[in-house]
């Protein structure tokens, strides 16, 4: 009995020691991206891909971005901005620091 509750205390140990440090480093970068000024800039979708990660089922959605003076970027995005946007889409990217969003330009028609 003893001996299974220091294996249960090694293995909380392990895991503490493993994802504290992730948990703080995560809260760390995104304090410094808050920090940062945020830059918008208006562009247009010419391309979309989807990485999948080998032998997985972990999929990364990106959209290629052409900015004003033929600029472009590869912007990562979630899921379901991915099936929202379609080529040739107008798109305000916003930067802050590491952090990347995508906003859809939309006109309204009347």
């Amino acid at each position: 009995m003893l001996e299974a509750f220091q294996i249960f205390l090694t293995m909380i140990g392990l895991i503490l020691v493993v994802f504290v440090p992730i948990i703080i480093s995560s809260n760390r970068e995104h304090a410094r991206n808050l920090k940062q000024p945020k830059i918008e800039r208006n562009a247009k979708i010419i391309d979309k891909r989807v990485d999948w990660v080998e032998n997985s089922s972990t999929k990364k959605y990106f959209i290629t971005c052409q900015f004003e003076g033929s600029d472009r970027k590869e912007v990562r995005v979630q899921e379901n901005e991915y099936g929202i946007l379609i080529v040739g889409d107008e798109v305000k990217v916003i930067t802050q620091g590491t952090s990347e969003k995508v906003e859809r330009i939309t006109n309204n028609m009347r």
